[in-house]
């Protein structure tokens, strides 16, 4: 069974709510599928720049859908996510 994407990045982009609620998901789940819409500005730009802007690691991409998932250390230790 495959994930549908939880988080859609349109026109506006990447935006400082969009990485909050994708830092949210992540702590939440665990992970997260983002799907970078057509009407989006520079998607190869968006997607390359993802995974490192909100802290996490890239577990799948395919196009400009992209798998994100918080990092071992943060899901195992109950570290807080997102890092300071």
């Amino acid at each position: 069974m495959t994930m549908a994407p939880t988080i859609n990045i349109g026109k506006s982009g990447l935006t400082d709510n969009m990485v909050s609620e994708i830092q949210k998901q992540l702590k939440r789940h665990g992970t997260v599928r983002v799907k970078v819409l057509p009407s989006a500005e520079d998607r190869k730009a968006i997607v390359d720049s993802l995974a490192h802007k909100v802290g996490a690691r890239v577990k799948a991409k395919v196009g400009f859908v992209v798998t994100l998932e918080a990092p071992y250390t943060f899901l195992n230790t109950g570290q807080q996510y997102p890092p300071s």
